[in-house]
């Protein structure tokens, strides 16, 4: 995730959350746990991926860092608004090509206790201070159709962790990975000094862990995609 706020600590091309060489590992790891939860469907928009010559750009599976140049508006600065990227990330569709997108609902758990209700308020924090919002899972399929993209399409997907998963390999890995990504949201929000009450950082690592593990839990991913029109 790229900052979005003037920080002391802000720097050109600088990855917000701590130790960026295991969030590489946390998004490949991510990779399988989320495929599981989509059933196996990467790609939602009604592609033909065994047709030759395809173009694909598949971000954030990877070090964030080497695609900022990508979220940046043109002439360089600052690095964009969710909604900026969006748009540059759209000039980049061939006409007849689609666009998908997708975020972490962060408005509230899909399942789960008070550690992973905790977990969210931390990400939602997070988001509304380097983002400008905590929304904008909901905000993408309207900026789709702004940039004039057709057959917009939104789907969601559960993403179960730990014992909620029925395969007990994806729900310890999605669990760990979870345990992973907040514990770096945290890092994040000590970093930056954001305002949060001491009830949701108490031990929150620790009770995630034993909650997670114990009686797992679930957020919603949702993706929204879009055809971008053929050339008349």
């Amino acid at each position: 995730m790229a900052q979005n706020i003037d920080q002391e600590h802000s720097k050109d091309a600088e990855y917000l959350l701590p130790e960026p060489q295991k969030e590489v590992d946390r998004l490949t790891a991510n990779d399988s746990v989320f495929a599981y939860g989509m059933k196996n469907k990467r790609v939602l928009a009604p592609l033909d991926m065994t047709k030759p010559g395809l173009k694909v750009l598949d971000s954030a599976t990877a070090d964030v860092r080497s695609r900022q140049s990508a979220l940046r508006p043109p002439g360089g600065g600052k690095t964009a608004t969710p909604r900026q990227s969006v748009g540059f990330l759209s000039k980049l569709v061939a006409p007849g090509g689609w666009i998908q997108l997708g975020e972490m609902d962060v408005k509230k758990p899909a399942k789960g206790g008070q550690a992973i209700t905790d977990a969210m308020v931390l990400m939602r924090t997070m988001f509304r201070a380097v983002c400008g919002s905590d929304s904008f899972a909901y905000d993408m399929t309207d900026w789709l159709r702004e940039e004039g993209f057709e057959d917009v399409t939104e789907e969601v997907f559960e993403i179960p962790l730990g014992p909620l998963c029925d395969d007990p390999v994806i729900g310890k890995r999605g669990a760990d990975t979870g345990i992973q990504s907040w514990q770096a949201v945290l890092g994040a929000v000590q970093k930056l000094k954001l305002d949060v009450d001491e009830s949701v950082t108490d031990n929150i690592i620790e009770r995630l862990t034993d909650e997670l593990n114990r009686n797992g839990g679930a957020y919603n991913l949702r993706f929204v995609y879009g055809r971008a029109p053929s050339r008349k």
